[in-house]
């Protein structure tokens, strides 16, 4: 297993001979006692009232482009062109589906503040800070399965689930955190919300919803793209890779008991296995698009393999050394934008009007040589379940 040091780190008081110490955050327990190293006497620990030490990197002039995935751009690039896209958001914007969000999350969750689950909302705040965003609201759904998700055009807001909080470690669950506000800072959002949107629509359409079929799957292959950007945000975020790779880990184990019996190399060379077993045409390829169809994320051993590939790349030291694509360079980017359909204001970087739903972003092919068919996977996996010619 990799050894790390810790990413978050507390500073903690003793109220005895008021003596500071800082530790990994992972090492304290809310509401148990620690050992003060000075006068050796005990204290009960408050993660409401202590302060947090995260990491000193910060990127918030950062242009998405300067760290995400090539495959994330060419799939962007396609999917926008995908029929039917553009009627897709701007019925989910008539529709008021993001409200629904908001409402049920409101009613259902714990909404985090700096009094509720302090330490989580300032881990937000101090990820938000990393890449330059607005910290998106944040709620705990109680849930065991272990999962994170943002959703909102307007306003963003970010839903953890309760199982995912009881198998992080505290740095673990800055990683995530920090990868959720990547989707942020990419402007994934939007996107997000029309799959769900799509899958509730064709819920309602009963058998007639399969006709959503071939956007639903173009949405998904996009959204298994999205997600290597993402790990990258997070990456950026925490400093620490072998983090990053053990949030992977334990989302493809699941299990608190087996999360530290799992070897790093072990798990990625899964990965290198996994590639070469669906490699070439044929049988393996079809088997590889029935693993895919469905999934919203890529396989955690290939997220594994592509983390630690971009952590040893020039482009990552680049990043960490300051030189960057940034977003004060590219004037466009500091601009504010009059939609020509219902004239709001809004920033020039936004793909769709916020208020009716109309595309405002044309995006050229420059990524289509280095992503060749970016969602033929998704379609002709359509025709070979249905039995047609590729």
């Amino acid at each position: 297993m990799h050894v790390h040091e810790a990413v978050v780190r507390a500073s903690l008081k003793c109220p005895h001979c008021k003596a500071r110490m800082n530790t990994p955050l992972g090492c304290v327990t809310h509401g148990k006692n620690t050992q003060c190293p000075l006068c050796r006497r005990y204290f009960e620990v408050d993660f409401q009232t202590m302060d947090y030490g995260f990491p000193a990197d910060t990127f918030s002039d950062i242009h998405p482009d300067a760290f995400m995935h090539t495959l994330d751009k060419g799939a962007t690039t396609a999917l926008r062109k995908v029929p039917g896209m553009d009627l897709a958001v701007r019925k989910m914007v008539e529709h008021g589906y993001e409200k629904w969000f908001r409402i049920d999350a409101m009613a259902n969750n714990v909404k985090v503040t700096k009094k509720t689950c302090g330490y989580i909302h300032e881990m937000a705040q101090s990820a938000a800070a990393c890449l330059g965003i607005a910290m998106p609201d944040m709620f705990i759904k109680q849930h065991p399965f272990p999962n994170a998700m943002t959703t909102g055009i307007k306003y963003p807001m970010m839903v953890i689930h309760s199982g995912l909080i009881d198998l992080m470690t505290c740095d673990e669950l800055y990683c995530v955190i920090g990868h959720e506000m990547g989707h942020i800072k990419c402007h994934h959002v939007l996107y997000h919300m029309v799959a769900s949107f799509l899958n509730d629509f064709a819920d309602l359409m009963g058998a007639a919803g399969y006709v959503l079929l071939p956007i639903k799957l173009a949405l998904l292959e996009w959204h298994r793209k999205s997600e290597l950007s993402a790990d990258r945000a997070s990456l950026l975020v925490s400093g620490d890779r072998g983090t990053v790779v053990n949030v992977l880990m334990k989302l493809a184990g699941g299990s608190q008991q087996i999360a530290d019996m799992i070897d790093e190399t072990e798990f990625v060379t899964q990965a290198a296995q996994f590639e070469q077993l669906t490699s070439g045409v044929g049988l393996n390829k079809f088997y590889r698009v029935l693993a895919n169809i469905g999934q919203s994320h890529p396989f955690p051993a290939v997220r594994a393999k592509e983390i630690n590939e971009w952590a040893a790349s020039r482009e990552w030291w680049d990043i960490r050394a300051g030189h960057y694509r940034t977003r004060s360079q590219n004037a466009d980017a500091q601009q504010l934008l009059k939609c020509p359909h219902c004239s709001l204001i809004i920033e020039a970087l936004t793909p769709h009007c916020i208020g009716c739903g109309q595309n405002l972003v044309q995006l050229s092919d420059q990524y289509a040589e280095e992503c060749p068919g970016a969602l033929t996977e998704a379609f002709n996996s359509v025709k070979l379940l249905f039995g047609k010619s590729s």
